[in-house]
């Protein structure tokens, strides 16, 4: 079974950017509010309760933001002190601590961090005009099966995460841990659900 990446999402995030106020400079601050909706993809995998949320930005020295995921699908927090000197990348990781993952391979985390989903896009910060900007992530923004990216493991020099994870296949993909061509959402979604480490 394959999904186009197009089908993981339904709905548009929106990210407000907002300048400290006052601050016309390129080095100000800024923090990127955000309200969405979980995409109903993801919905099926977890209940909501169970689905956890997270918001990456380049260049923020291994940063992420804690988004909270309400009862009601709703997905809302904030990711203070963003430096706006340059356009940045917003990486949406949705994802689960997964338990079902046991036994674990050797280093890898009990739970399991099972990502769901990621979406990037740009925020184009070199020379913001407003102290207010607002980001749209659609479906077309949410990344193929094999171009998600390990967020969490990024590289402080490169800004850019790993392309494979090797916990349960060698060379397989955050989205795809076992490296069968199906993607982790869709087996946690399959009815019945299947197993997305073997």
């Amino acid at each position: 079974m394959t999904t186009s990446p197009r089908t993981v999402a339904s709905g548009i995030a929106v990210l407000a950017l907002i300048a400290a106020v006052g601050c016309a400079s390129a080095d100000l601050d800024a923090t990127v509010q955000v309200s969405l909706r979980l995409p109903a993809r993801v919905v099926c995998a977890a209940p909501p309760s169970d689905i956890k949320a997270q918001l990456f930005v380049s260049g923020m020295a291994h940063r992420y933001c804690d988004l909270v995921v309400g009862s009601d699908n709703s997905v809302t927090g904030e990711c203070p002190n963003i430096t706006a000197r340059l356009d940045r990348v917003a990486t949406l990781d949705y994802f689960i601590m997964d338990p079902a993952a046991h036994p674990a391979p050797w280093g890898a985390s009990n739970p399991y961090r099972l990502l769901l989903a990621q979406a990037t896009k740009t925020l184009a910060l070199s020379k913001p005009t407003s102290d207010e900007i607002e980001v749209a992530f659609t479906d077309a923004d949410f990344v193929a099966v094999d171009q998600c990216r390990d967020a969490p493991n990024t590289s402080e020099d490169t800004g850019v995460g790993p392309l494979t994870v090797d916990d349960f296949a060698s060379g397989a993909s955050p989205c795809d841990v076992d490296k069968d061509g199906t993607s982790n959402v869709e087996e946690k979604c399959a009815t019945p659900a299947t197993d997305p480490y073997a």
